[in-house]
């Protein structure tokens, strides 16, 4: 198994196993029925639903039913129309509901940082973050911002000086962020260093 198939089991585990089962918690044979559903669907669109996290407290019958619809020939919704799907759904969210999603993944561990900074890095922080949200999806938290902006550094310099970065986790990052599907090529082999599951998706396939 690739590093970039592994990263995608195992945000579909903390998904599952932690964020929905604790939204679902009070509607258990909702939660095992679309989760055994899901088990059908296979880790791509498994993935999608982890990735995008459409399903509230408030909506859960709802979403839950169209995107395990069965059609006339007893087929589940395609990649690409759960895709939308749940980009749909999230996109109806409000902001607090987003949020109120993101506190339910235990994984994530918060910290705080504390540090002062002249007027004048003051402004250089604010101009990055304000460049950084017109590239990012929308209501993307500050810390995102700021981690993405922090790794484009590494990517960036730690390469020049010859330290060690993983392009796994670092395009991971930038298709969380973007919600872009990325494909890198090696310009000297040809070889796909990134995304060959991305050409899968792609229109037209």
């Amino acid at each position: 198994m690739d590093g970039r198939r592994g990263y995608y089991y195992v945000r579909i585990y903390n998904y599952f196993s932690t964020t929905l089962k604790s939204i679902l918690a009070d509607k258990p044979e909702l939660y095992n029925d679309f989760l055994s559903k899901v088990k059908q669907m296979g880790w791509s669109k498994a993935s999608t639903i982890a990735s995008d996290q459409p399903i509230s407290s408030d909506n859960a019958e709802e979403v839950i039913a169209r995107l395990t619809l069965v059609d006339e020939k007893g087929k589940m919704p395609s990649y690409r129309e759960l895709e939308k799907l749940c980009k749909t759904e999230k996109g109806k969210m409000s902001q607090d509901t987003q949020e109120e999603i993101e506190e339910k993944n235990d994984v994530q561990k918060y910290v705080s940082a504390n540090f002062s900074l002249t007027l004048a890095q003051d402004n250089d922080v604010r101009s990055a973050l304000d460049h950084a949200r017109k590239v990012a999806k929308p209501g993307a938290k500050k810390s995102t911002l700021l981690s993405w902006i922090c790794r484009d550094y590494l990517s960036t310099n730690m390469g020049a000086t010859g330290g060690d970065v993983g392009i796994e986790d670092i395009m991971a990052r930038y298709e969380s962020l973007s919600e872009f599907d990325i494909i890198v090529f090696d310009r000297a082999t040809g070889e796909i260093k990134y995304g060959k599951d991305n050409i899968e998706h792609m229109p037209g396939d």
